[in-house]
């Protein structure tokens, strides 16, 4: 059942209003996303005492990493703390937020002694 222009080889069908259930999903896949957009590599050792962490960030819109700079630095140093160390960083890596892409930071570090 559609709506017919004489003048015309469209056919504009009406829509069936959503769903409860359907709505459930939707928000449960929206969420889904949004928790897949701050992921995280966790520390990983890349050999000679170095070490890489890369995060990305859900934020939405054009913008600085600022908040993900600093998630990397936090966790890059509660993991050189624990060996009572400080992060020297050998290279930090930011892409600024973007139409379809993420903010993100990318810091490879090494642990060296406190002075």
């Amino acid at each position: 059942m559609g709506i017919d222009y004489p003048h015309s080889n469209l056919t504009f069908k009406r829509f069936k209003p959503v769903s409860h259930m359907n709505f459930k999903i939707y928000i449960t896949c929206l969420i889904a996303v949004l928790m897949a957009g701050c992921a995280s590599t966790g520390i990983v050792q890349t050999g000679d005492g170095k070490y890489l962490i890369a995060k990305k960030s859900p934020q939405v819109g054009f913008g600085p990493p600022i908040g993900v700079r600093a998630d990397v630095y936090q966790e890059a140093n509660e993991f050189c703390a624990k060996e009572n160390k400080v992060v020297e960083t050998i290279n930090l890596e930011l892409t600024d937020a973007g139409f379809a892409r993420p903010a993100a930071a990318s810091l490879e570090f090494r642990c060296k002694a406190a002075k």
